[in-house]
């Protein structure tokens, strides 16, 4: 276990505030693990966090591109930001690989740009680079590296990730960004501008959150305790 850490960013920090989804499934992991899982965590809720805070696309890239560097620096260099400092170490003690950390940034700047999804394809995709490799990089840090693994891990991030694309809709497009691609939107008679009011995005979790999770990979590849948990995330998550 990485003891030096600064404090801000130990368990629990902005990432995982108490009472989060987040939080409990840190607080329930390995204690000695606990502030690095914490740790990689704020990493992926700090490069997010430009989406919000940053409205020119090229002042959110270049910020964006600020974080990639300092985390990439070679390793005789010192990261500048404290929380670099602390994902550095955290690498370095589980031995990391830096392809997880590359494919969250390349969404955010995705999400930067305002593309939009064409189909489900993309947005399965967009959620596996999200939270997706979050999650594997999450499992690396508890030795958790076989391809078996890292494929299942990777699986139930990306899961997650939709319950909250879903989730939070309305708010994304209210926002100016596009979260449901249209092949999901059209059968519910839903537009993106439709998406912006409440009456109408109520009309997406039961039925587009099953669609997903059934058309993205079988659940069955899952160990029961697994299914149970997933299925209280879900009715948990849809419904906050």
């Amino acid at each position: 276990m990485v003891t030096n850490h600064p404090a801000s960013w130990r368990f629990p920090n902005p990432a995982t505030p108490l009472g989060s989804s987040t939080y409990y499934s840190i607080r329930f992991s390995p204690t000695a693990r606990r502030d690095d899982l914490a740790i990689l965590a704020a990493w992926r809720h700090q490069v997010r966090a430009i989406l919000m805070e940053v409205s020119d696309p090229g002042v959110a890239r270049l910020k964006l591109q600020w974080w990639l560097e300092d985390l990439e620096k070679p390793l005789d260099g010192r990261p500048s930001h404290p929380l670099s400092q602390a994902v550095r170490a955290v690498v370095s003690q589980h031995q990391l690989p830096l392809g997880p950390f590359l494919q969250i940034a390349e969404q955010v700047e995705e999400e930067i740009l305002r593309r939009r999804l064409p189909d489900l394809g993309a947005l399965t995709r967009a959620c596996d680079a999200d939270l997706g490799a979050l999650f594997e990089l999450m499992a690396a840090c508890q030795g958790l590296t076989s391809p078996e693994n890292i494929a299942s891990v990777r699986a139930l991030g990306t899961f997650c990730a939709l319950v909250y694309r879903i989730r939070d809709s309305g708010w994304l497009a209210r926002q100016g960004r596009a979260p449901i691609p249209m092949d999901l939107l059209a059968p519910q008679n839903l537009t993106p501008e439709a998406l912006r009011q409440g009456p109408h995005r109520a009309r997406l979790p039961e039925r587009t959150a099953r669609s997903c999770r059934a058309r993205c990979w079988p659940l069955s590849r899952l160990s029961c305790p697994i299914q149970y948990r997933l299925k209280r995330f879900e009715e948990k998550v849809i419904t906050e």
